[in-house]
């Protein structure tokens, strides 16, 4: 997750899905009718606003490179308010093998004897976090708590939400979890991660990302990458100790069509 490496380096982030589509997520969250965009540049803001208008969308939320500035003003222009930016951090398996092949003893999968803790660690460590949800003061508080604790327990029973979702477990208590998935170009996105409180400090947040590069490596992971917010340094600096790299950064702006 962060600031310009090299065009070619950059070229291997995949695209993500381009064009407008519907969120249905989001619209039963928060009552909105609500699209979305991503890799979105300045020539492609009159076909967004026409789609817009055909699907009668409250919001659409959209995405652009950071380091695309025409984009990021189109947006601006046309009534978009920038709300985050994320950073993606990789490590290239191939440019820097693992150096280990097991993960920490603490981490392990999770059970289904584990959902309440780790629904409660979401619940505690996502509160108030301030993503692109929160940064908009259109949106319900509450509904944008729920959003990351209702991510945490599709990530449990939803395999297209998560392959795994691994646990840290320290003296028989559940002390953290995160949860990972396998992408069609063999590279693993390390998605959600959280320390209770009383865990922090002890390392369990690097256990995890130790745990959860192995368990990607014994699947035939090419790379692994994770994304957070652009002010999330404490979670970057974890990351450089585990030898990912800045890959790119995205702003998120969410464009309000009838408010």
């Amino acid at each position: 997750m962060f600031w310009a490496l090299l065009a070619l380096y950059l070229a291997r982030i995949p695209r993500a899905v381009k064009g407008p589509r519907r969120a249905p997520l989001e619209e039963s969250r928060f009552g909105i009718r609500t699209g979305r965009a991503e890799e979105i540049q300045a020539a492609d803001l009159p076909a967004l606003d026409a789609y817009c208008r055909d699907q009668n969308l409250e919001l659409l939320i959209a995405r652009c490179d950071a380091a695309d500035t025409p984009a990021a003003q189109a947006l601006e222009e046309a009534g978009g308010r920038l709300m985050d930016t994320i950073v993606y951090w990789e490590r290239d398996y191939q440019k820097r093998p693992l150096e280990w092949d097991s993960g920490d003893d603490r981490v392990r999968v999770a059970e289904a004897s584990d959902e309440r803790a780790v629904i409660e660690i979401a619940r505690e460590s996502f509160a108030g976090y301030y993503g692109h949800y929160h940064a908009d003061k259109r949106l319900d508080r509450t509904a944008t708590d729920a959003a990351y604790v209702d991510w945490a327990e599709r990530s449990l029973r939803d395999p297209g939400v998560a392959d795994a979702v691994l646990v840290a477990e320290v003296g028989g208590r559940i002390l953290g979890f995160c949860t990972t998935q396998m992408e069609t170009d063999d590279r693993c996105n390390w998605i959600l991660a959280a320390v209770a409180a009383e865990g922090r400090r002890h390392g369990i947040y690097r256990a995890m990302g130790e745990s959860s590069m192995a368990w990607a490596k014994a699947r035939g992971a090419k790379a692994f990458y994770s994304s957070t917010q652009i002010g999330n340094v404490a979670v970057q600096k974890v990351w450089a100790r585990l030898g990912m790299e800045f890959a790119k950064a995205v702003h998120t702006f969410h464009w309000w069509r009838s408010r």
